[in-house]
């Protein structure tokens, strides 16, 4: 029964595709030696992440004495360096 219920609920699942810079930036995050800029010029490739990104970063949590306003002064004031 419960094998039952565990297909039924994978029938029902449909989860989207991940963007193209989302897959982009997974392959990237699997490199050991990725630098940060490569990943900056991911991010930039797409306004959406990068403005919850940007949200996140100028969070209480990461809070800093200056307000990051693109990817890459988030990327200075965390200690990496853009492209």
């Amino acid at each position: 029964m419960l094998a039952d219920f565990e297909t039924r609920i994978r029938a029902q699942v449909d989860f989207p595709s991940p963007s193209q810079v989302a897959t982009e930036i997974i392959a990237l995050a699997r490199d050991p030696e990725i630098e940060m800029g490569m990943v900056a010029q991911a991010v930039g490739r797409d306004p959406a992440m990068r403005a919850k990104i940007l949200r996140i970063a100028n969070s209480a949590f990461y809070a800093q004495r200056a307000q990051a306003r693109t990817f890459g002064r988030r990327s200075s004031l965390s200690g990496s360096t853009p492209p």
